[in-house]
């Protein structure tokens, strides 16, 4: 695949699909512990748990603002704007790409990894469909 020679840029979005999902996770999760039959102690400590897991992660969605992906051909890195002082991100080898979800691994130059879950609402559908085709597409030389 011949990559474009101008930067690939992708908005990001916040997800309503996975904070729906955290949301249902949580709550399945509540809804099963409160009909189990164990010790009140344990029971309140794990509600606690789930209750913090809950708050944090709707504290995380609203607060969440748009961001953008730029994909630098000439030098093969990418960039998020909220890093905006980060080193440059290095796509890993292996991706996850399916038609309604995308899930990209990168790895900074001094190896931490960095990962973005992309569903179908956090991008414009036509920037979701050449997301898909450029990491399918991609040589695997280009890592």
């Amino acid at each position: 695949m011949i990559a474009e020679k101008s930067p690939l840029r992708f908005s990001l979005k916040p997800s309503r699909i996975l904070f729906y999902a955290n949301l249902w996770l949580a709550l399945s999760l509540l809804l099963i512990l409160i009909s189990l039959q164990i010790l009140l102690g344990p029971k309140l400590v794990t509600i606690c748990a789930l209750t913090g897991f809950f708050v944090c992660v709707t504290r995380a969605w609203i607060r969440a603002e748009p961001e953008e992906l730029l994909f630098l051909p000439q030098t093969n890195c990418w960039q998020l704007s909220r890093m905006p002082g980060q080193d440059w991100l290095f796509l890993q080898k292996h991706q996850f790409v399916m038609s309604g979800l995308i899930i990209i691994y990168f790895k900074t130059a001094k190896g931490r990894t960095v990962r973005r879950t992309l569903p179908r609402d956090a991008l414009a559908e036509a920037e979701h469909h050449r997301l898909r085709i450029f990491l399918v597409g991609r040589e695997p030389t280009q890592t």
